[in-house]
């Protein structure tokens, strides 16, 4: 095989992944998508070139007269491309399989299917451990089955190799985000969810429901001034997100301001003029 052989495996490799990632990375919430689609297409791009780079010995060796050499190095990244198309292939029936389980109550289906999914994407990063595109989906998995340290951890990974990605960025900040909902609403470990929820407002703070989970915590913990202060800050940055606008009704509501909540909620009608039968439908 030759050097282009060996591309052409490295591309296929990327191929795979990165169709996993368009539907595993399109779940994140309140994101516009033009700017997830420049953001991946940049970071596999990048990752592309590492794999490539990764092979850069086999271009070395085709320049020397090691016939036995040579082909066990090919020998052995055959048998590396095989499994990884068949892991990719698994997990990528997997992640459409949990996105309609989404769709229904079945929590034990969703979690049988996620934890299914993780034994593929672990093989695939058994292969290549800093594959971006598959620590996210990874770190995606791991969210979804509410380990949140260790999709924490998988997002931190990707933002040391490139502390500019920014789907890496958005997708650790809603990690971080879940995370805080969880110890607090679940867990009532108001503590916990306040380190979680600041550093989310860190990573990204110009997500809106992040600041009106602060605020919340705030209320909740009896502090009415922070709490204005944190819903005044989410919709600063809520534009014409009509999702935000409406939970943000909805806390001033809980705050003692049925006015301002009007406002906001009737604002996010005019967005969306459905919004009322997707908040149902989302209870």
């Amino acid at each position: 095989m030759c050097c282009l052989g060996i591309m052409m495996l490295v591309a296929t490799t990327a191929a795979l992944l990165m169709s996993v990632s368009a539907s595993a990375v399109g779940q994140v919430e309140r994101t516009p998508q033009a700017a997830q689609t420049d953001a991946e297409r940049q970071a596999q791009q990048e990752e592309i070139a590492a794999l490539e780079a990764r092979f850069s010995e086999t271009v070395k060796l085709q320049n020397r007269d090691l016939p036995g050499e040579r082909a066990q190095l090919l020998a052995e990244l055959q048998a590396d491309q095989e499994a990884l198309i068949h892991s990719t292939e698994r997990l990528r029936r997997q992640i459409r399989k949990v996105e309609r389980a989404r769709e229904t109550d079945d929590t034990a289906g969703k979690t049988a299917l996620a934890e299914d999914g993780l034994k593929h994407i672990n093989t695939a990063l058994a292969l290549y451990p800093d594959f971006q595109t598959a620590l996210i989906i990874r770190g995606n998995l791991y969210a979804e089955l509410k380990k949140y340290p260790e999709a924490i951890a998988d997002h931190r990974k990707v933002l040391a190799q490139t502390p500019d990605n920014t789907v890496g960025r958005e997708r650790l900040a809603t990690t971080l985000r879940g995370a805080g909902l969880d110890a607090g609403q679940l867990r009532r470990d108001f503590a916990s969810s306040r380190v979680y929820l600041d550093e989310a407002w860190q990573t990204n703070p110009k997500d809106p429901e992040t600041a009106r989970l602060l605020g919340v915590l705030n209320m909740v913990q009896g502090n009415k001034d922070a709490a204005l202060e944190w819903f005044q800050k989410g919709e600063a940055v809520a534009g014409e997100d009509a999702a935000a606008l409406w939970e943000l009704g909805v806390a001033y509501n809980n705050l003692g301001m049925p006015d301002k909540a009007r406002v906001l909620q009737q604002k996010a009608y005019q967005v969306d003029p459905d919004i009322v039968k997707r908040v149902q439908d989302a209870q």
